[in-house]
């Protein structure tokens, strides 16, 4: 896994940055459990509360939005030290606050700082790691970053339930200090940012009404309300977005990057993953809780073993991707999550918590497989002055696509008579979604479509 070839301070800084994202969702992924005890202690409505997740959610994609002129704007020594010591502060507030106002201000702190570290790790890789190496590492990145959703859950239901929903802030308060303490001497200086760069507030500023009404509108899905006027809110301000992006010649987030076909093949089958393991992650304890009497305990560990392992697998997939290309792993890991939402949806009446636990390991190992790789081929086919908006573009994607696909579940899962059909109507969109995947594939490899190379 390691290229000794790569200087130590380049792996240092990876790492570093790497970390902070791994602790950034940590907080959100392990936080969420404690809703229902904060609605108590805060005498508050669940609804309010929620904007805990919301508020933070908003904030780590306007400011991914945002990596891209940042990183020409700023040294990335500069980003990481601040992103550290903002992270730490946001975190410190959440351990002492005494009231939900404070409480959010700690939360959209620590997405802001999850937002500059996210694209701040995937930009280091590509500007400082060989592309001989750059799957591998682009894997061990994601990987270190992927395991936190996966022990979020439940490290955030233990400390919750044995010392109390402030143990979540000051556990994770030493993580920014060693990620630090890792980062200070390795990051270099000799960047020379462009800060001539005359930033597009007005496209910055549609974009960011856009996303923070679409994310309202999504909210309101899934409390089973169709906002219309929201939704009609969200496509006039997208629209002025795209027309003053493609014509200003200011610097923020490049769209244009999208009319590249190999990228955008890769950013919407990437989307769809993120869809696809959001949504199911969402449905499947309460299949199993609520179908099979499986304990709340349970029903979250049964995700733990696939997911984790595939998260392990990451590197190699991205080792594979450097000696042998991207096709043959892309579709075997689409074929792969084929298979497994077909066996979950022929068996999901009498599938139970060994047999999901089972499917769902080769569910996470295609998903990975594939989920991971696009993301590196897709920027990959970039110039590397489009790399950077490539990121934001791929990470705001996955922001969101997540949130879609837990709300649109969420719409199945309330509308269906009872649990497990709303599993088996999931399971059919999960499926669609996947054929469409294929569908894609063919159009982005065409007639080598077949072929063994």
């Amino acid at each position: 896994m390691v290229n000794h070839n790569i200087a130590l301070e380049t792996k240092k800084m990876i790492i570093a940055s790497a970390i902070m994202g791994f602790s950034g969702i940590l907080s959100e992924t392990s936080m969420n459990v404690a809703f229902p005890i904060l609605v108590r202690i805060f005498d508050t409505s669940l609804g309010k509360i929620t904007w805990l997740a919301t508020a933070y959610l908003l904030c780590v994609a306007i400011t991914i939005t945002l990596s891209s002129y940042l990183k020409q704007r700023f040294e990335s020594r500069m980003i990481f030290l601040f992103t550290c010591t903002f992270f730490f502060i946001g975190t410190f507030i959440g351990s002492v606050a005494t009231s939900f106002d404070l409480l959010l201000v700690a939360r959209v702190m620590q997405g802001i700082s999850t937002g500059l570290s996210i694209p701040l790790t995937f930009n280091l890789v590509i500007y400082y790691i060989p592309a001989q190496k750059l799957g591998q590492w682009m894997g061990f990145s994601s990987m270190i970053m992927s395991l936190a959703p996966s022990i979020g859950p439940t490290f955030g239901g233990l400390l919750v339930d044995i010392v109390g929903w402030r143990m979540i802030f000051i556990t994770i308060l030493p993580i920014p200090v060693i990620s630090f303490l890792i980062g200070f001497s390795a990051f270099k200086k000799n960047e020379k940012p462009n800060r001539q760069n005359n930033f597009d507030f007005l496209a910055f500023a549609l974009l960011t009404i856009a996303l923070t009404v679409l994310l309202i509108f999504i909210s309101k899905i899934e409390a089973q309300i169709f906002d219309g006027k929201m939704l009609l809110l969200f496509l006039i301000t997208f629209t002025c977005f795209v027309v003053r992006s493609l014509s200003s010649k200011k610097i923020f987030l490049n769209i244009k990057i999208l009319t590249n076909i190999d990228f955008l093949t890769a950013v919407i089958p990437f989307a769809i993953y993120q869809f696809i393991n959001i949504g199911g992650n969402f449905i499947i304890p309460s299949y199993l809780q609520l179908g099979f009497g499986v304990s709340s305990l349970l029903a979250g560990l049964s995700l733990f073993p696939g997911t984790v392992a595939a998260v392990l697998l990451n590197p190699i997939f991205g080792k594979i991707y450097d000696r042998h290309g991207e096709k043959q792993l892309i579709l075997l890991g689409n074929l792969l999550t084929f298979i497994s939402l077909i066996m979950m949806l022929f068996t999901t009446n009498t599938m139970g918590f060994l047999g999901l636990l089972t499917i769902y390991m080769l569910f996470s190992l295609g998903r990975v497989m594939a989920f991971s790789i696009l993301n590196v081929s897709a920027l990959k086919k970039l110039k590397n002055n489009q790399k950077t908006d490539g990121t934001a573009i791929l990470q705001t994607a996955q922001q969101f696509s997540g949130a879609i696909g837990t709300s649109i579940v969420s719409l199945i899962t309330v509308s269906s008579p009872n649990i497990k059909v709303g599993m088996h109507n999931s399971l059919m969109l999960f499926i669609i979604m996947i054929v469409f995947i294929f569908i894609i594939l063919v159009i982005r490899y065409g007639e080598n479509f077949c072929s063994c190379e």
